[in-house]
């Protein structure tokens, strides 16, 4: 069996992981209609 600590590893690695996923999914998503895009919206 593997020490809890390493599973706590893992674990904070593969969130880590999604979360950086996420975010560039929505830093890389285009406008959509009435839908502004989080690009669009930050510009300046």
């Amino acid at each position: 069996a593997m020490p809890p600590v390493d599973i706590a590893r893992i674990g904070m690695m593969a969130a880590d992981c999604v979360a950086r996923a996420i975010s560039r999914g929505v830093y890389a998503a285009e406008s959509l209609g009435i839908w502004t895009s989080y690009r669009d919206s930050i510009r300046i």
